[in-house]
């Protein structure tokens, strides 16, 4: 791996480029059970791209992307949204972003925020 940092990953050549990698949601109020985070994404190579899948550290953790090919120089997101039913305080979920083609080096994207009793 050439170079990592919050927001850059570079493998092989290819290169997936978030905005953020971690999202702050704040605070949920105690009448509210979902929290949603967004994160940008920029194909930066000359290569179509795709995501193989993404795997999250719960259950109550849910992915939703585009399966479709991110053609070279497009943007496109991907949606977390964590059920909060049975949560209450401080909650951190995780989801790994496997790339065609650089599955040994996902990109994790975090999500943190405190669940109001």
């Amino acid at each position: 791996m050439e170079k990592q940092n919050d927001s850059i990953i570079k493998e092989r050549n290819w290169c997936h480029i978030f905005d953020n990698n971690y999202i702050d949601v704040g605070r949920i109020g105690n009448d509210k059970d979902m929290a949603s985070a967004t994160f940008f994404l920029e194909n930066s190579t000359d290569k179509n791209q795709f995501i193989d899948t993404i795997v999250t550290s719960c259950g109550c953790t849910l992915a939703y992307y585009n399966k479709k090919v991110i053609r070279p120089n497009t943007k496109d997101s991907v949606v977390i949204k964590i059920d909060l039913h049975n949560v209450r305080g401080r909650f951190i979920q995780l989801a790994r972003v496997y790339f065609h083609g650089c599955n040994e080096n996902p990109v994790t994207l975090t999500v943190k925020g405190i669940k109001e009793w």
